[in-house]
């Protein structure tokens, strides 16, 4: 859209296509053609001084996407206006701008991690024209963590409000192996790493069902999944990792599920800094004894 002034009088009148003949012409047969490039130029027509302004906003830039995106800063990308008068580009973090660029990449910075932000990329041309805007959403990468326990008096507790289960998932290492260590303790039963089972139907280390003891097949010094399988399916608070100052196991977890059956009935991912219960279903549980959340780089 162009905006054909008259300067003496302040007559204005918006057209959409004009044609014309030089800088400082004549202004002739406005609407019969699109008039390319011009931006606030003076013009004679008959006698009269009048002046044509582009009011016409840019094309959209395209293709928005994040890279390195990292828990407090990533890297905004697009694909250039299509306009043949593109100045510069507007970088905006919700409502506010938060810099401009002649380029088709802009690095944000001092985010925080594990959030989401909604930038929107306005595009600029020569006579001052913004555009509306296309808007992006990202994250930023969460900060990850481990649970790491200490050996020495730590150990993993479910809560009493655990309701009935039969299959208890754990993704973990363990650093040393002690034949008298406890590695889970439940309602009705327990498996400890060399010795007895009880109410327990199977194990399974890696996806592979153990013939015998837990500690017989559970690889030291290496990420694991330990899956048990109950006989009888049970109720209430369970230990992992030793339930007494006596018998703990130092090492890692990562994740701890409990199923009834193919139900979900509480999740624990010890990467989100706690083992609050992340299905939903309000079943919080606690760490006793020494232990810490180590931070992943």
């Amino acid at each position: 859209m162009w905006k054909l002034r008259d300067v003496g009088n302040w007559f204005e009148k918006e057209i959409e296509k004009i044609s014309y003949q030089g800088h400082r012409g004549a202004v002739t047969n406005i609407n019969a053609a699109e008039c390319n490039d011009i931006s606030t130029l003076d013009w004679v027509e008959g006698s009269e001084l009048v002046e044509i302004e582009d009011t016409q906003p840019p094309n959209e830039v395209e293709n928005i996407f994040a890279t390195e995106v990292l828990q407090e800063s990533l890297t905004l990308n697009w694909t250039a206006s299509q306009s043949s008068d593109v100045k510069e580009y507007n970088i905006y973090l919700e409502e506010n701008l938060i810099g401009t660029t002649t380029n088709t990449t802009f690095q944000v910075e001092a985010l925080t991690a594990g959030t989401e932000y909604t930038f929107t990329i306005k595009v600029v041309d020569q006579a001052g024209n913004e555009s509306a805007g296309v808007s992006f959403n990202v994250s930023t990468a969460s900060v990850q963590y481990y649970l790491q326990m200490s050996g020495v008096d730590s150990f993993f507790k479910a809560p009493s409000s655990i309701p009935v289960h039969n299959i208890i998932v754990l993704q973990g290492l363990i650093s040393i192996k002690d034949n008298g260590d406890t590695f889970y303790s439940g309602p009705g039963g327990y498996s400890i790493m060399s010795g007895a089972k009880r109410n327990i139907e199977k194990i399974e280390v890696n996806g592979t069902q153990i013939p015998g003891n837990l500690g017989n097949y559970v690889p030291i010094g290496e990420d694991f999944e330990v899956v048990h399988y109950l006989i009888d399916p049970k109720s209430g608070s369970f230990t992992l990792y030793g339930s007494n100052s006596s018998n703990s196991m130092p090492g890692n977890i990562y994740r701890i599920a409990v199923y009834h059956d193919d139900t979900l009935i509480a999740e624990y991912d010890t990467s989100e800094g706690n083992v609050l219960d992340q299905s939903g279903n309000g079943h919080d549980a606690s760490i006793n004894g020494s232990h810490n959340y180590i931070e992943i780089d």
